[in-house]
């Protein structure tokens, strides 16, 4: 079965603080291969656009509240053929601080590829995060419809073919649920 990531781990999460400076392979969170810094491991943070009326140029906010300055290329304001809507919330992978001269901090988004736009405030995904938590523990042994949210045996409910995380008392919830982004695609009894 698949792990539940929780956007409030602050490891795997980070706040703008909390990511690294850009290419500081001292950070732990790059590595100096020759010509080349990778990323050690996996992390992801969000900011939820609260100003977008310069060109290629954003003002959000982090899951902390930090204002944030956000500078994106041509191609990505290519690729998202759109501005980037104030309230919704952008999920960046690996993303690191830069500087200017000043010393004033600032998110470079470069690569489209690594970006995505989330239809939610902050406050609504982590709300969301939050009902996925809860919904998705097992508590004395039982699993909670994410449709009605009762709680039953694993055996008398159906798993969401697609992402195997959902499960729901009958076959039929899943498509009447607005709790998933995505529609259950087909269901299984698991024993």
């Amino acid at each position: 079965m698949p792990t539940i990531a929780n956007f409030t781990n602050d490891h795997s999460f980070p706040t703008f603080a909390a990511c690294p400076i850009e290419n500081d392979a001292s950070s732990g969170f790059f590595q100096d291969i020759g010509p080349w810094i990778n990323p050690t491991r996996h992390w992801a943070a969000f900011f939820e656009v609260t100003a977008s009326d310069v060109p290629l140029e954003l003002k959000a906010i982090d899951k902390s509240g930090q204002q944030v300055k956000v500078f994106y290329t041509l191609s990505v304001a290519k690729a998202f053929r759109t501005t980037f809507p104030v309230g919704h919330t952008l999920a960046v992978l690996y993303p690191a601080r830069s500087q200017f001269m000043t010393g004033t901090e600032w998110l470079g988004l470069g690569d489209e590829l690594r970006v995505m736009i989330i239809p939610l405030s902050m406050v609504e995904l982590l709300a969301l995060n939050e009902r996925v938590q809860q919904q998705s523990s097992v508590v004395d042994g039982k699993y909670a419809c994410h449709g009605c949210g009762a709680r039953k045996l694993k055996k008398e409910l159906y798993v969401c073919f697609r992402c195997e995380l959902a499960w729901y008392c009958d076959e039929v919830s899943g498509f009447r649920d607005a709790f998933g982004v995505q529609k259950l695609m087909g269901s299984r009894i698991v024993s």
